[in-house]
């Protein structure tokens, strides 16, 4: 049988156009159900916790993260809350002890970097695996503007993104806490604690992971960059009671609020420059003693502040061997002698000098560490100082005057006028008590002469009760009971009836 060569070439094209069709076919279904089965595996961690299959543990946990997550807020955060510690390891976001910045965002998809009882509540998280072997925890942040997607991971040498910073929950190897702003401003970035239902106002920078009730080993905390001016004013216990190296440079600082520094008494290094302060807050006094938290500074930083007059005060401070006050607006470098010999004894010590049309009136120029300071005399001193008492003591006579006058108005408020009310309670009750009784006896008198038999029986009916029948005038104005009158009738039967009933 002769086979037709054009035949065989059209079988040969139709097979191998079948073959390309179904091959196709076969590709686009197995893309299609890697695709569907990728969706439905995505669909199904987003759910995992609808099933019911959610410990309590994790429930918990979920509540945490959503009561203390703003929408759309990016935290600088250390795992979760302590009190939630019964979580399993799988579930501690990033890890035991590593930083993260932790997001919740309703309107958008996670980016699966949190664990999954996160990532059902939209939350994405990005670790921060550098710091898990350091005893030093350096953070670089900024405030966060876009909305980019969150990497899985970033290293420390990153500037983070962030809107606030959640106390954090620090392993008992971290020595030492440093945050820096980067931009020409400093940055608005706040400040949250782990619960934010607990009552008060105190927000600790980090606590210890294991009990937050116990110290921490940190020593040292900078905060450089970060506008802190609101958050001194309202926030309390700020920092752990263990630091010794404290600085919180071009942070905005004007004044700070009474509990900003509770807690404490041992810091060594104290560097408040570049801010806007107008006092030292550094061995503030009443006579010669320290009266603040930082009585037990050795070094003080106040270098480009407002400072207007020579921060005697200072050197008050029993242990201070450095001063740096440069940059400031101080035009008077007039001190006692005693200050002066407090100055040339600082290790190291650096400010502007005097103007140059500055007078030394009462003193002499001297030099210490290359700066030129009026010294003055004794008498002059003396009489400075003596005017400084005196003013001392004018403001404690005010002072105590109006101490007085409070406690007197505090007394008289507490027991005057309650004293008052009190009587006048105690004479309306007792008033209303015998008004009570009085009506009560009343009523029972009446009860008895409705029912008394003689009143009964010589009751006179209301329509006789007419005395112009009982008054008649007779001549010579005598006045007379006339025969029509009942009451001349009911006297006669009185009078000759039953002598009992009289």
């Amino acid at each position: 049988m002769t086979v037709d060569p054009r035949h065989c070439s059209f079988v040969t094209l139709c097979w191998l156009l079948s073959w390309l069709w179904s091959a196709t076919a076969q590709s686009s279904s197995s893309s299609s159900s890697s695709s569907s089965s990728s969706s439905s595996s995505s669909s199904s961690g987003s759910r995992a916790l609808d099933a019911g299959d959610a410990t309590q543990a994790e429930i918990l946990a979920q509540e945490w993260f959503e009561a203390n997550s703003d929408a759309n807020v990016t935290y600088l955060a250390v795992g979760v809350n302590s009190a939630l510690s019964n979580v399993t390891g799988s579930d501690v976001i990033c890890g035991e002890g590593v930083p993260s910045l932790q997001r919740r965002t309703p309107d958008e998809l996670p980016n699966n970097g949190c664990p999954a009882i996160f990532t059902a509540l939209n939350g994405s998280c990005t670790c921060l695996p550098g710091y898990s072997s350091s005893d030093t925890w350096e953070f670089f942040v900024t405030k966060r503007t876009s909305e980019d997607e969150y990497p899985l991971s970033m290293n420390a040498s990153e500037v983070l993104p962030i809107d606030t910073i959640r106390t954090l929950l620090v392993p008992s190897t971290v020595v030492s806490i440093s945050i820096t702003g980067v931009g020409d401003e400093p940055q608005t970035i706040s400040f949250v604690p782990q619960d934010v239902d607990l009552p008060g106002s105190d927000i600790p920078i980090a606590v210890n992971e294991a009990d937050t009730s116990d110290a921490t080993s940190i020593t040292a905390v900078r905060l450089e960059n970060i506008d802190m001016s609101s958050v001194v004013l309202n926030v309390g216990y700020f920092f752990p009671a263990t630091t010794l190296n404290l600085t919180m440079r071009n942070c905005g600082l004007e004044k700070f609020g009474y509990d900003f520094f509770q807690g404490l008494n041992s810091i060594e290094y104290l560097d408040l420059s570049e801010n806007k302060l107008a006092t030292a807050y550094a061995g503030n006094t009443i006579g010669k003693t320290c009266t603040t938290q930082f009585c037990a500074v050795q070094i003080l930083n106040l270098t480009g502040n407002v400072l207007t007059s020579f921060p005697s005060v200072v050197f008050n401070l029993d242990g201070l061997s450095e001063l740096y006050i440069r940059n400031n607006n101080i035009t008077d470098f007039n001190v006692s002698a005693s200050v002066f010999s407090s100055i040339s004894a600082l290790r190291a010590y650096e400010s502007d000098q005097p103007d140059e049309s500055a007078t030394c009136t009462g003193g002499t120029w001297q030099t210490a560490h290359n700066v030129t300071f009026c010294v003055l005399d004794a008498s002059t001193a003396t009489k400075d100082s003596s005017s400084s008492t005196s003013y001392l003591v004018y403001i404690a006579i005010i002072a105590g005057v109006i101490v007085v006058v409070l406690l007197i108005i505090f007394v008289w408020i507490k027991w005057g006028p309650r004293s008052d009310m009190e009587r006048l309670s105690s004479s309306s009750k007792n008033d209303s008590t015998r008004a009570s009784h009085m009506d009560e006896t009343r009523r029972e008198v009446n009860r008895a002469l409705l029912e008394d038999p003689v009143i009964v029986t010589n009751r006179i009916e209301y329509k006789q009760l007419r005395l112009r029948k009982c008054i008649s005038k007779g001549g010579v104005d005598i006045t007379r009971l006339t025969t029509e009158c009942y009451i001349e009738s009911l006297v006669h039967r009185l009078i000759n009836g039953d002598p009992g009933h009289k």
